[in-house]
């Protein structure tokens, strides 16, 4: 909702120490789930093809690229 939000603030979001909430930004950028130009860049929130259905259910059509899924 707020759009691209400074690294910094992840912290404070995930509510846990600075560690594990690297450790978390780092696991959701290289899944896709977030992005970000460089190490100090905002994060914003990433769209990989294959959390589409999961994150909009009744916009998706599987057909569209070949795929199947069960929800």
């Amino acid at each position: 909702m707020r759009g691209a939000i400074p690294r910094g603030m992840a912290v404070e979001i995930l509510n846990m120490s600075e560690r594990n909430a690297r450790r978390i930004v780092s696991a959701l950028i290289e899944d896709g789930l977030l992005q970000s130009q460089s190490h100090r860049a905002p994060l914003t929130i990433g769209l990989p093809i294959g959390v589409l259905p999961y994150y909009f259910p009744d916009l998706y059509d599987p057909s569209v690229i070949g795929e199947e899924y069960i929800i």
